[in-house]
């Protein structure tokens, strides 16, 4: 994933390494939600959508230490990667929106899932990353 606008170029393999600028990256260990920094997006239907996530960005504003909206799933999935955010969540994506984020978070040593906390599926267009040591505080916090 290469975000020319920052200098970045993070590439990895699912559950093998990932690197950022040529330099492995991992994720964090942060364990509770109220340190947690989070990142979301809101889909493109957001004004007449009942699933638009508002509900789950103001709750976990509440219950994280923030939530950045940075505007691509990829790169929020590659910061989650890299240690910049301890956690993502999304809905109503494309799989190309998710599929090379997703490897690089699995190969920094996150974890990926459905939102109910089951095995992740990029063609459902919903997905939870994480650093893994919070992922299921995350889970039940999203509406």
């Amino acid at each position: 994933m290469h975000a020319p606008s920052l200098g970045v170029v993070w590439a990895g393999a699912a559950g093998a390494f990932a690197t950022r600028n040529g330099e492995p990256c991992h994720v964090t260990d942060t364990a509770d939600l109220d340190s947690a920094l989070l990142a979301t997006g809101f889909p493109y239907d957001r004004r007449t959508s009942p699933e638009n996530n508002f509900d789950a960005f103001m709750a976990l504003k509440l219950k994280s230490r923030g939530v950045r909206r940075c505007g691509s799933a990829s790169m929020d999935l590659c910061l989650v990667a890299d240690g910049t955010y301890d956690g993502y969540w999304e809905r109503k994506l494309k799989p190309w929106d998710l599929a090379g984020g997703a490897a690089i978070v699995s190969g920094a040593g996150g974890r990926l899932s459905n939102f109910q906390g089951g095995p992740a599926d990029v063609l459902s267009g919903y997905l939870v990353a994480t650093n893994g040591a919070l992922h299921d505080r995350l889970v039940e916090a999203i509406p």
